[in-house]
């Protein structure tokens, strides 16, 4: 009934498919939905969608949301969780920052590495990098954090650590905070190459790292045209890294100068405006608005125009 009735709609206005519309589908639960499936086949050719990830004909990305738009969220309203990022340097408690989960999967590769590397290097300056616990089949090989609760983590063990079974995991409050109080986030890839690490980690005004395999991993990203992502993101190689990760790591943060470590969160904080909703004076939307009006859609721009009278 639902489907006829958006069916219904749509062509009641006489403007598909003769006018492109934009759909916001920066959510993973939100591309799965069949209904979503169906209300866009219904608006094709006319249409842009706005994923996650990638550039393509008719697709252009918005990237992830950030904890930033949920604690700011009318669902989620709690004041006392807005970000600060004002803290910089010597001010910050933590090196390096990356909470996320690691799995049996070649797709977690760079994680495994770092979590299991062998040559046992140091990350200075007190990384903070967690593996909350999983039911999914989880990596062998992983060290327990030396804690009895996740409150305990930011005084106690967490430097390439998983929280041990039946710790409570690290809640978006606590993983948001510690970035914060992080120099630099580790972009680890997942199941795709993007992930939420990348806005966190430029609203809590750190300096990005990331592991790339060959250019083309750049491709993921959201509006190429408008932020200087190889200016503002600092790159370790995939073969460097899988031959010494936490080395490769400690090499960044040796050879990163304080001045341009300052600089590289100095511009975080700049272009959190261009990908977060909630930032002061958010540029989303004009983001969008270029994306939506230069990408290629080849089947739309086949469509004859629709005619106007004067």
């Amino acid at each position: 009934m639902i489907r006829c009735e958006i069916e219904l709609a749509l062509n009641s206005t006489g403007i598909f498919p003769h006018i492109r519309h934009v759909v916001l589908l920066n959510d993973w639960k939100v591309i799965n939905d069949r209904d979503v499936d169906y209300i866009l086949e219904a608006i094709k050719p006319a249409l842009i969608q706005v994923r996650m990830e990638g550039r393509s004909d008719c697709v252009i990305s918005h990237g992830y949301t950030s904890n930033n738009e949920v604690f700011n969220s009318l669902r989620n309203p709690n004041d006392f969780d807005l970000p600060d990022n004002s803290k910089t340097g010597d001010q910050r408690i933590y090196s390096v920052h990356m909470v996320g989960s690691i799995l049996e999967r070649a797709s977690h590769g760079h994680r495994i590495a770092l979590f299991t590397n062998n040559t046992h290097s140091e990350i200075p300056n007190n990384p903070f990098i967690i593996a909350p616990y999983s039911n999914g089949k989880i990596h062998q090989g992983l060290r327990p954090c030396n804690i009895s609760s996740s409150a305990d983590l930011k005084m106690g063990d967490h430097d390439r650590c998983m929280l041990p079974e039946g710790v409570d995991s690290i809640s978006r409050t606590l993983s948001q905070h510690t970035q914060e109080e992080s120099n630099y986030t580790l972009c680890l890839r997942g199941d795709t190459l993007g992930s939420d690490r990348w806005i966190n980690g430029i609203v809590a005004g750190t300096a990005l790292i990331q592991v790339i395999a060959s250019e083309d991993d750049w491709n993921w990203l959201p509006f190429p045209d408008l932020i200087p992502w190889k200016k503002i993101v600092i790159t370790i190689w995939e073969d460097d890294f899988l031959k010494d990760p936490a080395g490769s790591i400690r090499k960044v943060i040796e050879t990163t100068s304080e001045d341009r470590l300052l600089k590289l969160q100095e511009l975080s904080r700049y272009y959190a405006a261009d990908l977060d909703w909630m930032a002061h004076n958010s540029r989303v939307l004009e983001n969008l608005i270029h994306d939506a009006m230069s990408v290629p859609c080849r089947a739309f721009d086949a469509k004859p125009k629709l005619e106007t009278t004067q």
